[in-house]
């Protein structure tokens, strides 16, 4: 039972407690895992201001042990309210519920100053509830920020003899708008963009997904480009999108304020807006709001009005915009998304984090785009200190914890140099973290998740020319610049049969496609007339344009045509996201590889980088796993071994996936034996196949070629013969592991296991006279004794051309010396396989020479231990040593045929 606190009643603080229902508040024990994920406490070091204080003082309350006086009510009314401690807390206390229940009971039965009177009668029971009184005050703001008042402030003089809180408050100011962003949409019905796209709800069978987007109260009149990008994500997915004009304030900051019953009017005005139109979601984009919405029914109880109302309907359906659309990664996958290298930094807002439980998903959706590699604050679950208005009512504490925060943001971006972005969910946190970097000069533009993925999408359409232009002009007027601001790698328009290349667009108006190239790829250029349209295309780095559905069909009928003539028998439909580039989404990916898998005569191996459900009729296996550019351990290694659990449980063939056989390219070493061994140990892991790809004069180049064809042989012949055991496969998966395998006859095979220590390094410099020019490595031998092995290799310098050499490497194993009398050149290989004599390879393991060592090679020990090394004094380049230990075989074998 609570209390109606609308009603006075002259009853104990004990029993304001007890009829609030606080009995949460035993889940308490008081463990202090929470403090160190407060703000307020690491600032002020004090145990009040923690939650676990904060919690005793409320008890406290709640047992009639203490009373409402000043210095309880000001420890509780300096918590942030961010709710770090119920991520922290491992009993599951309500600190939020608590606290906020508290705020209530404090606010209705203690006095109030004027000054508090008049600025919530203003402010939260005025300002918020009418939206024409907010879009006024949006408009006064948008002209105060036009005068430049702000920036004067802010950039000069003026600012140094102003109070720092109030120059502080210019940095604050969101982007009014001037106008109200649901006046404008008010309950029109917003169609997909293409009305091709399907989203499926698990509920229903509905063909598309109508959603409501809750504007809020102050985002409903600033930062419009919020409000507009989500709107723009939302119609792209193929949602309906209804912005219902009756909807008001979510009532977040009254209700941190203690004002529970102006938010319960906000939650009745709200559910009435959204619940009968039977929304299939109701979309926030402030993880305040979102929190606020999820948690209206703490709010009312049986001696409220609206406690008959069923809140967990309404509050099931409110979902944060990237949760929501983190929810279909295929319609994601099927945007046209810009494809350059961008690094943004990611501050995670502490309602979506801790309130609605929401963190992972927005970091993978954010960190899948295609070119962009999403970087977390160093303190990213840090609170920034904005907390609704808490920087405007406990300014100096506000400031003391957004000052972590900035130093986190310089933190990260020293570590990330080229980042120009941060992203934060929050509209406050937003305010709150610009107004922080802006403080302390640092260059970095911030912005909410939904304009940040609207920027990554590629701007396609049509426009018109403005004026008549000839054969040869070289400048063409257009009326909307939008589809052809976006620089992509062909930049290439069409009109009518006509391709145009263009250098760039004019900054100004008349807008105007400049050096222009008429003709392109081979087309004619002929006259055009004013109001001819004008279209831009959709390329791809490969330097190709995307085709429309008439062009696929082409294409699917000339690949059937290849196939049944020359009698090709395999394909991999790989980069088929280019079919989607149309609008017809995964219908159009569909529809090109069921026209193949029809018109062939005769059954064609294929597989696919992407396996949709449609398609499993048809293709033979999945393959997919990036070589290019990566070593062969680093090439998506996780994401292979993720792909074998998914494989198993479907009952589809197990693929590791693409490899390479290459040759020395860059900073990339050739392909070795043990590269391959290491490949085909996962393989036998997984029990999977693998695809390897190499051309013939890197098979002819590559000196280890013979040993990697037999290894291959050997290694597949012990799988597909099921000599390795289901304990051995679990140890042969591990990513880190490395192994050898030995035939001994047709149905028996000897494994080593191989450890090999990640790369020392050794540069020449100019010591004191006297002093010792050896390095000493450490590394551990878990084999038991056995002969020194390493390899070693000459790494170039790039800042000399001359043809430096690594004269005479010597190593000293337990007191013996041995010295390799040879003169490697850069590239070059020196390896010792624990027996004599060594022998020397080029880049690309063609073998050169043998190199004897100075005596036998010497015993390395069981355990620890270390081992000297240098050089020549003239040896003038970097040499990189690994050093290798190998176990005592096991026998594998399987019965003879």
């Amino acid at each position: 039972m609570s209390i109606n606190f609308s009603k006075k009643t002259a009853v104990s603080t004990k029993e304001l407690f007890r009829q609030a229902e606080f009995d949460n508040i035993l889940k308490c024990v008081h463990c202090g895992l929470c403090l160190e994920s407060c703000p307020t406490y690491r600032e002020l070091e004090d145990e009040k201001d923690s939650p676990r204080g904060r919690l005793y003082l409320m008890r406290g309350l709640w047992e009639g042990e203490l009373e409402l006086e000043q210095s309880v009510i000001d420890p509780l009314s300096r918590c942030l309210d961010c709710r770090a401690c119920e991520s922290a807390c491992p009993s599951g206390v309500p600190y939020g519920e608590l606290l906020e229940k508290t705020r209530g009971i404090i606010l209705e039965n203690t006095p109030q100053s004027l000054k508090e009177r008049v600025l919530r009668n203003l402010l939260l029971k005025g300002l918020f509830r009418y939206t024409s009184i907010m879009t006024a005050a949006s408009r006064i703001l948008k002209i105060y920020a036009a005068t430049g008042l702000p920036k004067l402030i802010t950039k000069t003089f003026i600012g140094k003899l102003l109070p720092k809180s109030f120059v502080f408050q210019q940095h604050l100011l969101p982007n009014c708008s001037g106008e109200s962003f649901k006046r404008k949409y008010a309950d029109q019905i917003l169609s997909p963009v293409f009305p091709e796209k399907t989203l499926h709800t698990t509920q229903n069978r509905k063909s598309k997904i109508r959603v409501g987007l809750f504007s809020g109260c102050i985002m409903d009149v600033s930062e419009s480009a919020i409000h507009e990008s989500t709107l723009t994500l939302l119609r792209h997915f193929g949602c309906e999108v209804v912005v219902p004009g009756n909807q008001g304030c979510c009532g977040a900051l009254h209700v941190h304020s203690g004002d529970r019953k102006t938010a319960r009017e906000f939650a009745l005005k709200n559910l009435a807006a959204f619940e009968p139109r039977h929304f299939d979601a109701i979309i926030t984009n402030a993880a305040g709001c979102g929190a606020q919405l999820k948690e209206y029914h703490h709010l009312f109880s049986d001696e409220t009005n609206g406690s008959e109302q069923d809140w967990v309907g309404f509050e099931n359906k409110v979902i944060d915009i990237l949760e929501f659309l983190s929810r279909f990664p295929e319609l994601l996958e099927s945007l046209s998304w810009r494809e350059d290298q961008d690094i943004v930094l990611y501050d995670a807002p502490c309602h979506l984090m801790h309130a609605q439980k929401v963190d992972e998903n927005p970091r993978q959706l954010l960190n899948s785009l295609p070119g962009v590699k999403l970087v977390p604050l160093k303190e990213s679950n840090w609170c920034c200190g904005s907390a609704g208005i808490y920087n405007l009512v406990q300014p100096d504490l506000s400031r003391a914890v957004l000052k972590r925060k900035t130093e986190s943001v310089r933190q990260t971006l020293t570590e990330n140099p080229k980042a120009k972005t941060i992203i934060t969910g929050n509209p406050g946190c937003l305010y709150q973290i610009r107004a922080g970097i802006r403080s302390e000069n640092i260059d970095l533009r911030i912005l909410h998740p939904a304009v940040y993925l609207v920027e990554r999408l590629k701007k396609l359409g049509t426009s018109q020319i403005l004026s008549d232009i000839s054969v040869t002009e070289a400048e063409i007027q257009i009326v909307d610049p939008t589809p052809f601001q976006e620089q992509q790698t062909l930049s290439t328009v069409v009109i009518e049969d006509e391709l145009i290349q263009y250098r760039s667009i004019s900054e100004t108006k008349p807008w105007t496609l400049q050096g222009c190239k008429r003709g392109a790829f081979g087309t004619i250029p002929v006259n055009h007339s004013a109001g001819t349209k004008i279209g831009k295309l959709i390329d791809h780095p490969y330097k190709v344009f995307f085709p429309n559905l008439e062009l696929q069909d082409k294409l699917a009928e000339r690949l059937v045509e290849l196939f049944n003539s020359t009698g090709l028998r395999q394909i991999s439909f790989d980069g088929l996201e280019g079919c989607e580039r149309t609008g017809h989404g995964i219908y159009a990916h569909h529809r090109f590889v069921k026209q193949c898998f029809d018109g062939w005569n005769m059954e064609v191996v294929n597989d696919a980088s992407r396996l949709l459900h449609y398609l499993w009729h048809i293709h033979t296996r999945m393959n997919w796993g990036e070589p290019w550019g990566a070593s062969m351990r680093e090439g998506q290694t996780e994401y292979r071994f993720k792909n074998q659990e998914y494989f198993e449980r479907n009952l589809f063939p197990r693929m590791m996936g693409w490899f390479q056989l290459s040759l020395a390219s860059g900073d990339l070493e050739s392909t070795t034996l043990s590269d391959i061994e290491w490949m085909l140990s996962k393989c036998a892991g997984f029990d999977a196949g693998f695809a390897l790809f190499s051309a013939l004069d890197t098979l002819e180049n590559n000196g280890q070629t013979p040993m990697i064809l037999a290894a291959i042989k050997d290694w597949e012949n012990a799988r597909l013969a099921g000599a390795f055991t289901p304990k051995l496969r679990d140890k042969l998966r591990h990513s880190t592991s490395e192994f050898h395998l030995e035939k001994i006859d047709q149905n028996s095979w000897d494994l080593y296991q191989v450890d090999i220590t990640d790369a020392f390094t050794h540069v020449q410099q100019q010591k004191q006279p006297g002093e010792p020019a050896d390095e000493i490595w450490t590394f551990s031998n878990r084999f038991g004794m056995q002969p020194f092995q390493f390899i070693l290799r000459v790494i170039p310098d790039p800042t000399t051309s001359q043809n430096e050499r690594v004269i005479n490497p010597t190593f000293e194993v337990g007191f013996e010396q041995i010295i390799f009398s040879v003169d490697l050149e850069p590239n070059q290989y020196l390896v010792c396989d624990g027996h004599r004599p060594s022998r020397v390879y080029d880049l690309n393991w063609n073998f050169l020479y043998d190199a004897e060592p100075s005596v036998d090679i010497p015993q390395i020990l069981d355990g620890q231990q270390e081992i000297k090394f240098y050089c020549h004094p003239d040896t003038k380049h970097q040499v990189s040593v690994k050093f290798k230990a190998t176990s005592n075989p096991e026998r594998l074998s399987v019965p003879s045929a």
